[in-house]
């Protein structure tokens, strides 16, 4: 079955942008619609467009920067990496969230360095953003990615977040998908720790 046609995605659009900020004035509402348009277009091609993207990303609205993230991801080629990485900076925790997330659907093993760099790094990361930093390794997988989350699981990894048990617990929970490569170990440990939540 055919999907919606772009007027129809960007009426949608719109209702969904009216509901989430509705004290926002008309051209407001409709500058929002038009930088997301073509953000949607893309993803739904698949189709790289970088001038779209780097529009998107650098938009003053969150709610664009999260969208033209998403789409990056989506769109699942590995130039995206380049442009999610000022994003992992962002002032909006909500963005950061999205770019990790965005980077775990990319899967660029050259992102395991850049997501490092900001688990222990500053600013620290907020709990979502750090949440979907530490699954983004472990979609990532491979051999960096695993010892960064053997690091974290074992203490070793100087992290730089506001709620370091809950990074903890993530990575416990997302380390089954490193398959043969899972930090077995810090597993182990961790399944004899007091706390309830890491055990589980």
């Amino acid at each position: 079955m055919p999907g919606p046609t772009p007027r129809r995605r960007r009426w949608c659009l719109a209702v969904l942008l009216l509901v989430l900020a509705p004290a926002a004035l008309p051209a407001q509402e409709e500058a929002l619609v038009e930088a997301v348009a073509p953000l949607l277009a893309a993803e739904d091609a698949r189709e790289w467009a970088p001038v779209v993207f780097a529009r998107g990303l650098e938009s003053p609205e969150p709610l664009v920067r999260r969208t033209a993230a998403l789409a990056v991801g989506r769109v699942g080629d590995l130039r995206g990496t380049a442009l999610l990485r000022p994003l992992l900076l962002d002032p909006d925790s909500t963005v950061q969230a999205t770019a990790f997330f965005a980077l775990g659907l990319l899967r660029d093993t050259a992102a395991v360095a850049l997501i490092g760099d900001r688990l222990t790094g500053l600013p620290p990361l907020g709990g979502d953003a750090a949440a979907e930093a530490v699954t983004a390794l472990a979609k990532i997988g491979g051999t960096p990615a695993a010892g960064l989350l053997a690091g974290i699981l074992a203490g070793a990894t100087p992290l730089t977040v506001l709620d370091r048990d809950a990074v903890v617990q993530q990575a416990a929970l997302e380390a089954w998908r490193l398959g043969r490569a899972a930090p077995i170990t810090g597993l182990l440990v961790a399944g004899r720790d007091p706390e309830m939540a890491l055990r589980w």
